[in-house]
C-alpha cells in the first residue's frame, strides 16, 4: 500500500579501516493526486464485476435446468394426451369395424378410421421420442452422465401480484450481466482517473538516521544526509 510508510535499513562494515555504520530510512507518501484512490476503486469494481460474472454463470446454469425441467413436464403431458387420443381413435376404429361388418358403415369410413388410428400411433411414437429427448436434456443440464431413474412432479404454481412493468424493472435491477457491465464501466472510469493523476508528480518525504563508529555497540549518532527529511 503506497499510503503506508516505507522503512529501509542497511549495515556497512569496513574491516580494514575498522569502521561500522548502521542506518535506518523512512519514506512517507503525502499526496499522489488520486493515484491510490483510483487504484482502489479499480480493484473494488473488478471484484464486483467478477462476482457478477460468477452470478451470471450460476444463474444461466440454473436457468438451463429450469428450461429442461419444464420441457420434460411439457413432454410428459403431451405424451399423456397423445396416449388418450390414440385410445379414442382405436375405439372409433373398433366401433367402425363392428358397424362395417353388419353393413352400417362403408369401406371408406372404415379405411379412414384405420388411417386415423395409424396417424395417432405415429404421433404417439413421436411423443415418446420427445419425452426421451426432454429427459436427456434435463440429465445433461444437471450434469448427469447416466439417467439415475428419478421421478419429477410439477410444483404448485405461484401467483404473482406485481404487474409486468414492475417485474421487468425488478429483473433489470437484479440482472448480473448489467451489474457486471456497470462495474466494468466504473473500472474504465477509474483507469482514466489514474492516467490523469499519473501526469502529476508524487509528493513524499524521506529521512534517514545513521550510526557510525569504530566499535560495537554503536552509541554515537552521526547525522545522515537526510536526517531532517527532504521532499522528493
Amino acid at each position: 500500500d503506497s499510503s503506508l510508510p516505507g522503512i529501509s535499513s542497511s549495515v556497512e562494515t569496513d574491516t580494514s579501516m575498522e569502521n561500522y555504520a548502521v542506518s535506518v530510512g523512512l519514506d512517507q507518501l503525502l499526496f499522489d493526486f488520486g493515484r491510490t484512490s483510483a487504484s482502489v476503486r479499480q480493484a473494488n469494481q473488478n471484484l464486483i464485476a467478477a462476482r457478477e460474472r460468477y452470478r451470471l454463470a450460476r444463474d444461466n446454469a440454473v436457468y438451463q435446468v429450469r428450461i429442461a425441467f419444464w420441457g420434460l413436464i411439457q413432454s410428459r403431458a403431451a405424451l399423456a394426451a397423445t396416449i388418450e387420443e390414440e385410445a379414442e381413435f382405436k375405439l372409433v376404429r373398433d366401433q367402425t369395424q363392428v358397424l362395417y361388418d353388419v353393413g352400417r358403415k362403408t369401406e371408406y369410413e372404415l379405411t379412414k378410421a384405420e388411417v386415423d388410428l395409424m396417424n395417432a400411433g405415429t404421433k404417439l411414437l413421436s411423443a415418446k421420442n420427445a419425452l426421451a429427448t426432454a429427459r436427456s436434456n434435463l440429465n445433461q443440464a444437471l450434469g448427469l452422465a447416466e439417467d439415475p431413474g428419478y421421478s419429477i412432479s410439477e410444483p404448485d404454481r405461484e401467483e404473482l401480484s406485481a404487474n409486468i412493468d414492475e417485474l421487468m424493472e425488478q429483473a433489470r435491477s437484479h440482472n448480473p450481466e448489467l451489474q457486471a457491465l456497470e462495474a466494468e464501466i466504473q473500472v474504465a472510469s477509474a483507469g482514466i482517473d489514474y492516467s490523469i493523476a499519473d501526469l502529476w508528480p508524487k509528493i513524499s518525504v524521506s529521512g534517514e538516521l545513521a550510526w557510525r563508529g569504530t566499535e560495537f555497540p554503536l552509541t554515537e549518532l552521526e547525522p545522515g544526509p537526510d536526517d531532517h527529511g527532504q521532499p522528493v
